[in-house]
């Protein structure tokens, strides 16, 4: 019997010794290092005295609690509790990242509606198997309350076409 995902509903073996640094958790914790210490540089760019807290506030002590989560998880991954990384699944990734770069160049030439189209329709092909008729369900159960929210609710002025 291998040890495959799978096969009967089994989990991959822990990581242990050298793959350590193959886990899941260990890359994890990188990129969440790597958001920290961003956070934290940038919010010691904004203006802030010793009297106010100022807007550099926030930002610093979410990088913090962002570096909290990313020592967790270097921890977990020492420990030998976390999994080995399996080859990443490019397909999700490039799909989101496409409707996201959609949505950027297509809201100011056809407007939101359009532009929402192609983000929840670029998104859902991101996972295989995706029919039709789910597509065109998920871009209304996604844009009607959009509308209804920003439009008629609280009146931001998008254009819709």
């Amino acid at each position: 019997m291998s040890n495959d995902i799978g096969d009967a509903g089994l989990a991959p073996a822990p990581a242990t010794g050298s793959d350590r640094v193959l886990s899941q958790d260990f890359w994890g914790g990188v990129i969440l290092a790597l958001f920290a210490a961003a956070a934290i540089w940038e919010a010691y760019k904004l203006p802030a005295t010793e009297d106010e807290l100022g807007a550099s506030f926030f930002p610093f002590w979410i990088g913090v609690l962002i570096a909290i989560f990313a020592l967790l998880l270097f921890i977990n991954a020492w420990r030998g509790k976390s999994v080995i990384a399996e080859r990443p699944a490019w397909r999700p990734f490039l799909f989101s990242f496409a409707s996201l770069l959609s949505f950027a160049f297509l809201m100011p030439v056809v407007g939101g509606v359009a532009a929402m189209i192609a983000v929840v329709t670029l998104a859902a092909l991101g996972e295989p198997g995706r029919s039709l008729r789910e597509i065109v369900v998920l871009n209304v159960i996604v844009i009607v309350p959009l509308w209804l929210i920003f439009v008629v609710g609280l009146s931001v002025q998008i254009p819709l076409f």
